[in-house]
C-alpha cells in the first residue's frame, strides 16, 4: 500500500511538532539520575522502535523511514554545530 505523498509530508510536519512536545517532556520527566541511569533513554529507544515499527506496518517504506530518519540526523547535527559555534 503506497500513500499519497501529501499525506505523507503532513505526518510528518504534524510528527515533527507532536514528537517535540513528547520529547521535550520525556526529557523534563526522566532526568538523568547519574550516567548509569537509563532510563530516559529506555523510554526513547522504545518509542522509536516502535514508531518504525508502527510506520512500516502502516505503508512507509524503508527506503523512505530510512531517508527521514538520516535527514533529521543531519538536522540535528547542525543545531548542536551552530550551538558550539555560538560559546
Amino acid at each position: 500500500m503506497k500513500r499519497n505523498e501529501k499525506v505523507e509530508d503532513a505526518t510528518i510536519d504534524f510528527g515533527l511538532d507532536e514528537g517535540d512536545r513528547i520529547f521535550s517532556s520525556i526529557i523534563k520527566d526522566y532526568p538523568e539520575l547519574d550516567e548509569n541511569d537509563c532510563r530516559r533513554s529506555t523510554i526513547i529507544f522504545s518509542l522509536f522502535t516502535n514508531a518504525i515499527q508502527y510506520l512500516h506496518a502502516t505503508g512507509w517504506s524503508e527506503r523512505r523511514l530510512i531517508n527521514e530518519l538520516f535527514a533529521h540526523c543531519d538536522l540535528a547535527k547542525d543545531i548542536v554545530n551552530d550551538d558550539e559555534d555560538e560559546e
